[in-house]
């Protein structure tokens, strides 16, 4: 996954030096890399979180994005590199990403109406939460596997 930042950004520093960027063959829309770039940055998530989750799972980084999208890492580095040449019109991509993530993140967050557990059972019942979410997170991750697998 550091290889496809690592791309992305010397696509841009590319880019940047140019007049002009040829239009990629197979144009994504800009909802698509805003997924894309989400997805990215998940997958980064979670490999700097869970290290050995997707080695468990058995889930590629690079190939699960390529799947999903039905793109190959040619069809994003040129893809990026076209949306990189509008700099407005990239940074509002990357704000969707963002934005995205931030609702998923709030969407985690307790409600003022979530009763805490009392000081003798917090420390228990955080360990037992946090293995549950865990959980789900792989569960999640393996429905998708599958589902771009299909």
């Amino acid at each position: 996954m550091k290889r496809i930042t690592l791309l992305l950004a010397a696509v841009m520093v590319v880019s940047c030096g140019k007049g002009t960027v040829e239009k990629p063959k197979h144009l994504l829309s800009e909802d698509e890399m805003a997924n894309i770039i989400y997805d990215i940055n998940m997958v980064q998530a979670l490999r700097s979180m869970q290290s050995q989750a997707m080695p468990d799972n058995d889930v590629v980084a690079k190939q699960y994005i390529y799947k999903k999208y039905k793109i190959d890492s040619l069809d994003l580095a040129q893809n990026n590199a076209w949306y990189a040449a509008d700099m407005e019109n990239y940074e509002k991509i990357h704000k969707k990403a963002s934005e995205r993530v931030q609702k998923e993140m709030d969407a985690l967050k307790p409600s003022k109406d979530t009763v805490l557990p009392s000081k003798q059972f917090k420390q228990g019942s955080a360990k037992v939460n946090l293995k549950a979410k865990r959980d789900s997170l792989r569960q999640a991750a393996l429905e998708k596997q599958k589902a771009v697998q299909k």
